[in-house]
């Protein structure tokens, strides 16, 4: 009949623009996601070159800071204190209990920590005179003094 006719004319109709719908929803989504992948490779483009230029100033340095020689062998640890000997007798402690202990120590009780940070004073003398030995002046990350003319 004619009425149905009509209805299935409006359902066709319905369907089309129901599936219209639904193609440009996923066309929309695809360019969605195609503009969010270029920004993504965007950044990581940005960030690659960023760390690129960062690891670039970490070779070259800072302009005007230019690296002395280096010596081929760090200076020597330096010296401990009594304390410090004595602390290293107590790992794992805090640092207000090892200064309790301490300073519940007697004169002669602390003597042997002191004799040997005197020893450890000498090691580091001795140390150090070899290193400077070793090492001149421009390796030492010291500045060589220049003569000056006399005009």
């Amino acid at each position: 009949t004619m009425e149905d006719k009509k209805q299935a004319k409006k359902q066709a109709k319905k369907q089309a623009k129901a599936e219209q719908d639904a193609t440009k929803h996923v066309e929309d989504y695809e360019v969605f996601e195609k503009k969010k992948k270029a920004e993504r490779e965007q950044k990581e483009k940005e960030v690659k070159a960023q760390q690129m230029k960062e690891k670039e100033m970490k070779e070259k340095g800072k302009p005007g800071h230019e690296k002395k020689g280096k010596s081929k062998k760090s200076q020597p640890a330096k010296p401990r204190t009594a304390f410090k000997l004595f602390s290293e007798h107590h790992p794992g402690k805090p640092r207000e209990q090892i200064l309790e202990l301490w300073a519940a120590l007697t004169e002669t009780e602390k003597e042997e920590y002191k004799t040997k940070a005197e020893e450890d004073d000498e090691r580091y003398k001795q140390e150090m005179e070899e290193w400077k030995a070793e090492n001149p002046p421009e390796a030492q990350g010291k500045a060589v003094k220049k003569e000056r003319r006399a005009w």
